[in-house]
């Protein structure tokens, strides 16, 4: 039997009948019986997790594990009464004796302890029945462990199930014990600036993993956005460790899994990819394109923070759907979107490239994500699975600003028919961190949904973007070789497969290769290279290209093959190598020179996946010969023809094509077809990307504008100004039909908006000026405001220049004009396709300096507002200008508002980078409602928080700060802010603010509404914060002005002595004693009640009971410090509490008093202090048993216990004897910490 815990209530029955423990009284049970099911349970083995069985039927594998065997259950129960029969099946002649063990998982309280053995041979070898849990009060409706060991489970045939009686309505339930998900839904920003919507370009987050709470199966996945989602895994155990993996999958547009026949350009497509990972297209969960990088050790490292990086670009493409049986093909043109994934862990330096996927048919940018944790074995539910994410981010794809996405939704399990284990919200762990944690059976917890912004934004400042988008630029340059060399292939001929045959190959059924049967294959003998030769039946033909079939998934395939050819089938001769074979289906392998030959080698090698033992299968492989001369020099006439024109190429790209091409006189096609083959495989085409909402316009890149009715794209001239190029209209004239190209700066803008300002300018890259209808041929270097917009009809410019002739009309091209350029009303004329030219893109910071400089004008009128407010802000308010140096010179340069043109930028910036007096911890603070309808302070009282006249010096209204994170504890005497109240989803809500000790503090922080005052909340940018509802302290919504606050540095306090002369002080914060004032500690008691006194001299430390002596009704003045000194460590017989009521005995203590003019100590007659902050004597075993206590303010004890050296090194403030503050200059007595020290 097992040991006795506490709170076991014991039950230890026997089937024979003799009971081990009172059971209750009969009860009043439901009709309806729960059944438990045996076989729904973890294995333990010797008190270590072993496996999980999860189905409902008779556990019969109980010789697995063969020793330590323990059977455990987690039961859903309400909170009710219940009693259960254990249903089992002995061995014949086998009476094993079965214990059960309850226990309540939230507590760890066990609640029974139980015992049944039949001792009855002739019940042997049949199904028994006998009660295992008698009747049991459940207190809550949770979770409860229950623990089945046996003396010898081979006594057992079977465990049945449990029957369970109860009288609760609500029933007892068995929940899935594997994993489950648990989310942070639409992470968004508190952040007034940030755009709605999808205006982002770029996300960011980090993941961290406990190795605590890492277990085999878990995936946390970081970001889910658009059709795309990314994360680690961690896959099994391996010893010690665990097998890690890091993905990236992108969904279809569609679904293979549903119509296999799904257009290619639906598809999601991995464009480029980590070729140390395993890259795809797959089904399951909707189908979708995919890179894994793949079970092992060191992918990524758990207690370390992982950090993922992901863009959304568009893309416009022209696709080519091809029927390979029917010959058949479709030529579409596409808007896409490439999303690009990377990610590594905190303390490398470079980022880890994943992959670039294809969003088929989207064209979009990024709005929010949701993240989780899951776990898609279904292992180890008993144990808490956990993860931690921090500094999630997006970039403004308008100003190319970073805005931390700080509040996020939960998952919430609220039907207790499902697991509801689980806990969301944000941790103090971490600086602006949430965390998710499912499994261990525990109760449901969140807390709060939003977390506080970081001190910096230092996480994403630091990226180097421009890499970045020439990774990007690479992988989509491969895809379009691929595709464009697929379609260049129909220019040669295709051999039939009677031409060829199989003369050997690694492995069987090499004849699989030359049919067109899906299930007839060619699969390799090995993983290692696979080798195939065939023969002409022709002889020598030329070889330009071959089409292949993979059969299976993407594990069992290459990724390069060589190609070798021979006359004789001996001696061979290299023709490619290393030609990379694209992870589809359906493959067009183009060589880059055509070989000849009669006999044709193919060495495939490098497996894509070199975890697996799957072999590579083949099902059909067709090889293409020469190129028809006359098609192949119809495509490079149409190259050479669109030279520097959007999809196609430079002019130093194509000028060996042009040699060879030689104005079509060209007669060798194998020559020129190879130039063609060079130029898709190694020049990057200049693509785009259609911007087809303003939300997706990015101030970053660099814009085409065309006209959408073919009237040209605008384009900058140097000595003409604004002019059209590349018109295809009939009616546009000859001088409009120059070809725009891709690759001149001054036929591309920028389109520069604010996520802050309502204007938008027109930036042309090469002129480096201002589109400007004023200015000298449109153009100017001052910006001109336009507004913008789009739709599926394409973009607007429309002026919005108060008083011009031309505001509010729209911009129009006529190229069948002389004058192409006008202002006029909406029509096609006035509608442009916005296309992102790659090639054209800006250094990222160089076109982030364009933005700022754009928007000059309304940043000075937003300083000068600013600056006005701040200059009104009082000396030592929060919120105000730090330094009165830095405020002078600003107030200079200002000049009453007319500041110098030279003095602009200076005034800006200085004012945009000001430091603002911050709250701190070497400070105490007062905070008085700005309300305008109160003028009460904030302060502290012994039942929570409360309103104090803004005049009184009561220390409750005293404030001190802690450092948490990127927050702040913010205390008074003793106690700390606790968290607003939330509802059941984390938001947060009204009602009463709890305090709550400094040790559990909630993080604070404060959000500016105007210069010098915040508003108070347990997150930034609120909705509900501290304000004052009906006369007292409450959460309330923000839109109230009552959550206004001022938050001044506290330096003076100020106490009265009473008539007697006295004052008694016992306060939070270190007070630096005015010159000539008598601060007094407690020696000691004689034994006729007589207090000796010791001079405290410099400073009282916080939380120090002294005695003040002055002239009587007198008002005295000390300085406030924190942290200034050490605790008083001399002998003091005082004591204090900072509120009044104690729970100390009336009649056993002292209090200050004034008898008659004479101060004294004096025995109380209440069980509380007469007020809060008050010093007390205890009345101990060794002190006289007087009604009153004197003091000797004569005979003085000096304190000076502890003589010591100053040390060089010493920083604390020094004070002479008089307690004044001096420096150590000359040899002598010195006060440092309150201990008399010489030099």
């Amino acid at each position: 039997m097992r040991p006795l815990t506490k709170k076991i209530a014991l039950f230890l029955i026997l089937t024979t009948g003799l009971m081990w423990a009172t059971v209750s009284q009969a009860q009043s049970y439901q009709a309806k019986v729960d059944t438990a099911w045996g076989n729904w349970c973890y294995k333990f083995q010797n008190g270590q997790f072993h496996s999980r069985q999860e189905s409902k039927r008779v556990l019969t594998s109980l010789s697995t594990p063969s020793s330590g065997l323990s059977l455990v259950y987690y039961l859903r129960i309400p909170d009710t009464g219940a009693r259960a029969d254990l249903v089992y099946t002995p061995k014949y002649a086998r009476m094993p004796k079965i214990s059960l063990t309850v226990t309540r998982v939230s507590t760890g309280d066990t609640l029974c302890v139980s015992e049944t053995q039949n001792t009855n041979l002739a019940l042997t070898g049949k199904e028994i029945t006998t009660e295992i849990l008698p009747h049991t009060t459940f207190p809550a409706d949770e979770y409860y462990r229950f623990e089945l060991n046996c003396d010898n489970w081979s006594y057992i045939n079977n465990v049945k199930y449990f029957l369970f009686q109860r009288t609760a309505t609500l029933p007892i339930l068995q929940h899935p014990q594997g994993g489950y998900g648990q989310h942070l839904f639409t992470w968004a920003s508190t952040i007034p600036d940030a755009p709605t919507g999808q205006a982002y370009d770029w996300a960011y987050l980090e993941v961290l993993v406990p190795r605590e709470y890492q277990h085999p199966a878990d995936y946390y996945c970081t970001i889910a956005t658009l059709q795309c989602y990314m994360g680690i895994q961690s896959v099994g155990r391996v010893g010690n460790d665990f097998n890690r993996t890091v993905l990236f999958s992108c969904w279809d547009s569609g679904n293979t899994d549903e119509n296999p026949n799904l257009p290619h350009y639906l598809r999601a497509k991995v464009y480029d990819y980590n070729h140390l990972g395993v890259s795809g297209h797959g089904g399951g969960e909707g189908s979708s394109g995919t890179i894994q990088l793949n079970s092992e050790t060191t992918w990524w490292r758990s207690d370390e923070w992982v950090q993922f990086l992901v863009n959304a670009r568009p893309e416009s493409a022209t696709e080519y759907e091809r029927n390979y049986s029917s010959g058949d093909r479709e030529v579409v043109n596409v808007e896409n979107t490439l999303l690009t994934v990377w990610y590594k862990m905190a303390s490398d330096s470079a980022w880890t490239y994943l992959a670039t996927i294809r969003e088929a048919c989207k064209n979009e940018m990024m709005g929010s994500w949701y993240s989780f944790i899951e776990n898609f074995g279904g292992a180890e539910g008993h144990h808490p699975h956990k993860v931690y994410f921090r500094h999630g981010y997006m970039r403004s794809a308008a100003s190319g600003k970073w805005y931390n996405r700080n509040k996020v939704g939960f998952t919430h399990y609220d039907d207790r028919t499902t697991r509801t284990d689980r806990y969301s919200g944000t941790t103090s762990l971490y600086e602006n961190a949430f965390q998710m944690t499912y499994g261990g059976w525990g109760l449901p917890t969140d807390s709060g949904n939003v977390a506080g912004l970081p001190k910096t934004d230092t996480a994403v400042d630091t990226i180097d973007l421009n890499p970045l988008n020439k990774r990007i630029d690479q992988a989509a340059q491969l895809w379009r070789h691929f595709s464009l060399n697929d379609e260049f292939n129909r220019n040669s001929e295709e051999y039939p497969h009677s031409n060829w045959t199989v003369v050997s190959a690694t492995g069987s059924n090499g004849a699989g290769l030359l049919n067109d049967e899906k299930y007839s294959f060619w699969e390799s003998a090995e993983k290692a290279g696979h080798t195939i030769v065939f023969k002409s039946k022709t002889g020598e033909v030329p070889v330009s290209s071959f089409r292949l079939h993979f059969t299976d998934g993407y594990n069992s395939r290459v990724r390069y093959v060589d190609a070798y050819t021979s006359a004789d089938g001996e001696n061979w001769t290299l023709g490619a190598k290393d030609v990379f074979i694209n992870n589809e289906d359906e493959n067009e392998v183009t060589l880059p020179v055509t070989i000849r030959g009669e006999y044709v080698k193919l060495f495939f090698h490098e497996q894509i996946n070199s975890h697996t033992s799957a072999r590579l299968k083949i099902s059909t492989l067709v090889f293409r010969g020469a190129y028809d001369l006359e098609k192949t020099k119809a495509v490079a006439k149409e190259i050479i023809d669109n030279e520097n024109g959007l999809q196609y190429y430079k002019t130093e790209d194509i000028a060996r094509l042009k040699y060879i091409y030689a104005n079509g006189t060209c007669s060798d096609a194998d020559l020129l077809s190879a130039e063609i083959r060079r130029i898709y495989r190694d020049c990057f085409p200049l693509m785009y990307g259609r911007a087809s909402s303003a939300l997706y316009i990015t101030g970053t890149k660099a814009y085409l504008m065309q006209n959408i009715d073919n009237q040209g794209f605008l384009c900058a001239d140097t000595q003409k100004g604004l002019v059209a190029k590349g018109a295809t209209a009939a009616t546009s004239m000859d001088y409009a039909k120059i070809p725009a190209s891709a690759t001149e700066p001054l036929n591309a803008w920028q389109i520069i908006r604010s996520d802050k300002f309502e204007n938008v300018y027109v930036y042309n890259i090469g002129l480096k000026k201002y589109l400007n209808p004023a200015g000298q041929n449109w153009f100017s270097d001052e910006p001109y405001p336009f507004s913008i917009g789009i739709s599926n009809k394409g973009c607007t410019l429309r002026s919005i220049k108060n008083g011009a002739a031309e505001y509010n009309k729209y911009l129009n091209l006529n190229t069948s004009l002389s004058e192409p350029l006008s202002w006029g009303s909406l029509s096609n004329n006035s509608r442009f396709f916005l296309l992102e030219d790659y090639f054209l893109r800006p250094d990222n910071a160089e076109a982030t300096a364009i933005i700022e400089a754009s928007f000059t004008n309304e940043r000075l009128e937003a300083a000068k507002q600013r600056f006005q407010s701040l200059i009104a802000v009082p000396a030592g308010r929060i919120g105000g200008i730090k330094s009165p140096e830095t405020k002078a010179e600003l107030e200079a340069i200002y000049n009453g508002g007319d500041i110098k043109t030279d003095n602009i930028m200076k005034f800006i910036e200085g004012v945009e980078n000001i430091k603002l007096l911050e709250l701190d911890t070497e400070h105490v603070y007062k905070i008085t409602s700005a309300s305008g309808t109160s003028t009460s302070s904030l302060g502290m009282s012994d039942t929570g928080l409360s309103l104090i006249a803004s005049a009184t010096t009561k220390p409750g209204a005293f404030w001190k700060v802690s450092s948490l994170g990127e927050g702040a504890a913010i205390s008074s005497q003793g106690k700390s802010l606790g968290m607003l109240p939330t509802d059941m989803k984390g938001n947060p809500k009204g009602g009463t603010i709890p305090t709550t000790s400094i040790e559990t503090a909630a993080k604070y922080y404060l959000t500016e509404k105007a210069a010098g005052v915040f508003n108070m909340s347990d997150h930034s940018y609120p909705s509900y914060a501290i304000g004052i509802k009906n006369n007292a302290v409450a959460s309330i919504d923000t839109n109230d002005a009552n959550t206004l606050w001022n938050i001044d540095i506290a330096d003076e306090y100020t106490i009265r002595t009473n008539t007697a002369g006295v004052a008694s002080l016992f306060v939070d914060f270190d007070l630096i004693i005015p010159e000539g004032q008598e601060v007094y500690a407690a020696n000691m008691v004689t034994e006729d009640g007589v207090i000796k006194l010791t001079p405290i001299k410099g400073v009282i430390p916080a939380r120090t009971p002294v005695l003040l002596r002055n002239a009587p009704s007198t008002n005295i003045t000390f300085g406030v410090a924190v942290n200034s000194t050490q605790p008083y460590e001399n002998t003091n017989v005082f004591s204090g509490s900072l509120f009044k009521n104690t729970s100390l005995k009336k009649n056993e203590y002292y209090v200050m008093a004034s008898v008659k003019g004479v101060p004294k100590m004096k025995r109380a007659m209440l069980s509380n202090l007469g007020a809060d902050n008050e010093i007390y004597m205890v009345r101990t075993a060794n002190l006289p048993n007087l009604q009153y206590y004197t003091f000797d303010f004569d005979d003085l004890i000096d304190g000076i216990n502890d003589v010591g050296s100053i040390s060089s090194t010493d920083t604390k403030q020094l004070f002479d004897l008089q307690g004044r503050p001096t420096e150590a200059t000359q040899h002598g007595l010195y006060i440092i910490n309150n201990k008399v020290v010489k030099k």
